[in-house]
């Protein structure tokens, strides 16, 4: 693969094996990710955090990181991260910023980025909490003032299946997903059925 000039900007050119292998088009609108310096991540935006948490977590080449990790005694302890996981951390912590919102798979993953975000919570700049579906949901306060009036405003006349929200809102659906659950952890809205949310 390499860098080209384009315009004024720089290009890439994918090898059509890659092409032929991941399904590639004309046209596909991908995330291109900085994981930290000099390592790259390009991913389809719909499987941006699904990606980052199977592909982008890589195993330190210091043989004592990557050693089992003994159970903490302490309860509710929150785990330190390691160098392996600390790129990754850096990925949900720039998603955040540039979208507003991340989703985190997995509990200790999700201690971790809280733990790194532990002030902005403190300072009420950053909401979380555990959806049903099991994964982690964080926005920023912007993303959640903003978005939550364009979804409680979108249930008014009625009880809205996700796609219709998405569609009605122009939200991104795991943005969505982000706001509806913080909003139905405050008691404001309720899933009536499974994928079907209404104004509580």
């Amino acid at each position: 693969m390499r860098v080209f000039k384009h315009g004024d900007a720089l290009a890439i050119v994918i090898p059509q094996s890659m092409v032929d292998s991941s399904s590639l088009h004309d046209g596909e609108d991908l995330d291109f990710i900085q994981v930290e310096p000099g390592v790259f991540a390009l991913m389809r935006k719909e499987k941006t955090a699904e990606l980052a948490r199977d592909k982008l977590q890589g195993v330190s080449k210091n043989p004592a990181e990557n050693a089992p990790v003994k159970p903490s005694t302490t309860v509710g302890s929150t785990p330190a991260p390691t160098a392996a996981s600390s790129g990754l951390n850096s990925f949900f912590k720039r998603e955040l910023e540039q979208k507003g919102f991340v989703v985190v798979f997995g509990e200790q993953k999700a201690q971790e980025v809280s733990h790194d975000l532990a002030d902005e919570v403190k300072k009420r700049n950053v909401f979380g909490v555990r959806g049903f579906d099991k994964n982690f949901y964080l926005a920023t306060r912007e993303f959640l003032e903003v978005n939550s009036a364009k979804i409680l405003k979108a249930l008014k006349d009625g009880p809205l299946a996700m796609p219709a929200l998405v569609e009605k809102t122009k939200i991104p659906e795991d943005g969505a997903k982000t706001v509806l659950s913080l909003l139905m952890e405050e008691g404001e809205v309720i899933e009536k059925k499974k994928g079907v949310f209404a104004v509580a």
